[in-house]
């Protein structure tokens, strides 16, 4: 089983939101919007991913920060609706495992 998750976060510290983008970028999370992610894991992955995410942000925590990580269905993630820059759904929902080979 995957989990689709989607990672919200408001984090006043410049240096801890760089480098929480940072580390979900080298999870494997996409950036959708500035302090938006969404990706698919393991629940396994994710229990030992998110340690390492909760850690970061607390580590650069000020009062009114937050940070949100919300579980998604993937069929209903799949009928989100965009209007502007587009993002690879695909690539996203896991149906495309391979960019090019």
């Amino acid at each position: 089983m995957k989990l689709l998750l989607l990672i919200t976060y408001d984090i006043t510290n410049d240096k801890g939101r760089v480098k929480l983008a940072d580390l979900l970028k080298k999870l494997g999370f996409e950036r959708i919007q500035y302090s938006v992610f969404v990706g698919v894991c393991t629940p396994a992955q994710w229990q030992r991913w998110y340690k390492l995410v909760e850690k970061l942000f607390n580590q650069f925590r000020e009062d009114g920060d937050k940070l949100y990580v919300i579980p998604q269905g993937r069929k209903l993630f799949e009928k989100t609706q965009i209007v502007g820059q587009q993002f690879d759904m695909e690539w996203i929902t896991g149906k495309t495992e391979f960019l090019y080979y």
